[in-house]
């Protein structure tokens, strides 16, 4: 009976840990999401208004963003709330940012994305854009 209670026990304290390394994992990868995409924030502000965009569509701001990750679709942010996040657009894989982010890491956080068949290019009233509700009070 007691080996009984040992290897329960035992079985007990394993999945505990399991656990408690699971969600210490979660909450470093939260911090240091949050810390990336206020780093990212940052890139792009303060930007003089007279600044030229080179070569392609985006503005200024942008233009380090999308050298950095050619899969940038543009920037969601919305006044008086904490969106303020890159939007992706991955061609080849619709879902790709469901589970990485905007350095194209695995990640459970993802980064707002928009479906590979969108056509920025033309202008619409209505574009989707998929994330995540975590939480920790980040994305959506």
């Amino acid at each position: 009976m007691i080996k009984f209670h040992r290897i329960l026990l035992l079985t007990l304290v394993a999945v505990f840990l399991a656990s408690a390394a699971g969600i210490a994992r979660y909450a470093a990868d939260s911090c240091t999401q949050s810390r990336m995409y206020r780093q990212l924030a940052a890139q792009t502000e303060n930007f003089p208004d007279d600044t030229v965009s080179t070569g392609n569509d985006f503005l200024p701001q942008y233009q380090a963003l999308y050298a950095q990750n050619s899969d940038l679709a543009g920037w969601i942010q919305i006044d008086g709330t904490n969106i303020n996040y890159p939007v992706m657009q991955s061609k080849h894989d619709p879902d790709f940012y469901l589970k990485h982010n905007f350095e194209k890491a695995d990640s459970p956080h993802g980064c707002p994305y928009v479906q590979a068949n969108c056509d920025l290019q033309t202008p619409s009233d209505n574009i989707l854009v998929y994330g995540h509700n975590m939480k920790d009070g980040t994305m959506f």
